[in-house]
């Protein structure tokens, strides 16, 4: 099994040049929205992804190019 990391940079980069929000994030990997969140602030950290903008309350992200 892929781990939540490889998963989430996966649908990120196949989502491009969209941004996707934690939710649909969520959904597509089919992990949990408050795992996502984590992996996801911890992927923002190290310069992986980045948040494109706000939408309302949601944040969205895209994945850096490496």
């Amino acid at each position: 099994m892929i781990d939540p990391i490889t998963r989430i940079l996966k649908y990120l980069r196949k989502a491009a040049p969209m941004d996707l929000s934690i939710e649909e994030i969520s959904a597509l990997t089919g992990a949990h929205r408050n795992t996502v969140s984590k992996y996801v602030y911890a992927l923002e950290k190290q310069g992986k992804i980045r948040m494109t903008r706000r939408l309302g309350n949601a944040k969205l992200y895209v994945a850096n190019g490496e």
